[in-house]
């Protein structure tokens, strides 16, 4: 019997991947795993954490899409907020939705209760403390921007006749990078780059690759200045081309389950690259 266990959005669809594709498990058994263990015919198989992200394998085109949605608000707004903002708007809703769940952990469990309940604009104007990237550490005023961005982070893309593409992070997810539970490690989908007078950026590095390499076929190719249609009409073409070779959402398995295999799996919701729902 095969008991594999997997987590996170990322590296569980890239492990379903390879149970689909070879159920009786003899894909996972190279140099993926960081750690496992045998006892008589069992084998455990814990995921090396940033497995998703190594290997394209497990993303489809559209997470990679849903993690570049926040810079596409960001750019079309051309505001810049400071990511203070967003990590104040990330605590007031973990405040305000914690509990939904009826346990007080830090972690927002019901996450659709929480975005019909908590509206990030009701925070615009709010005073954020001693704000770390504005300059000396000034206090600053959430700004209406920051709770568009925290908004559409969280709903996710959604393009034409109101159609959600793909899941959004979770309300109380890191939309930033600047949690210090994760550092070191990437930045935040709706980070900013923030110089030492306050003038802040879009962050240039969040999921460009696809589009400059995997969709335009242009290194130079410039994402910044796309509409919302240009924006959705390269995502679909991402998916045309891309997803009989990177998709991960067929759920047959069947011959895993035949095989004897068995799957615990769990999902993160707070880290800062873990769609929500998925």
């Amino acid at each position: 019997m095969l008991l594999t266990v997997v987590g996170d959005s990322w590296k569980g669809h890239a492990f379903m991947e390879e149970m689909r594709r070879f159920p009786t498990g003899m894909g996972v058994r190279r140099a993926v795993d960081r750690a496992s263990c045998s006892r008589s015919d069992t084998r455990l198989h814990m995921t090396e954490s940033w497995l998703g992200r190594r290997v394209f394998t497990g993303q489809s085109s559209w997470q990679v899409v849903s993690g570049q949605w926040p810079q596409q608000v960001i750019n079309t707004l051309a505001s810049y907020s400071y990511g203070c903002e967003l990590d104040a708007i990330t605590a007031a809703a973990i405040a305000a939705c914690d509990g939904l769940d009826g346990v007080a952990d830090g972690i927002v469990g019901e996450v659709d209760a929480c975005l019909d309940s908590f509206d990030p604009l009701t925070l615009v104007a709010t005073i954020v403390d001693q704000c770390p990237q504005a300059p000396s550490r000034a206090s600053v005023l959430i700004s209406q921007a920051a709770a568009i961005v925290a908004s559409e982070t969280w709903k996710g893309p959604v393009g034409n006749g109101h159609r959600r593409l793909w899941y959004g992070l979770s309300p109380g997810a890191d939309l930033t990078g600047n949690d210090p539970a994760y550092q070191p490690g990437p930045d935040g989908f709706a980070f900013t780059n923030c110089s030492a007078t306050g003038k802040c950026t879009g962050n240039s590095k969040s999921s460009f690759p696809w589009f400059q390499l995997f969709i335009a076929k242009d290194p130079s190719f410039d994402v910044r200045n796309l509409t919302d249609q240009q924006f959705f009409d390269m995502a679909h073409a991402g998916t045309q081309q891309y997803a009989s070779i990177l998709g991960t959402d067929d759920p047959e398995m069947s011959r895993f389950r035949d095989s004897g295999g068995k799957m615990i799996t769990f999902h993160g919701l707070v880290g800062p690259s873990s769609a929500c729902c998925v």
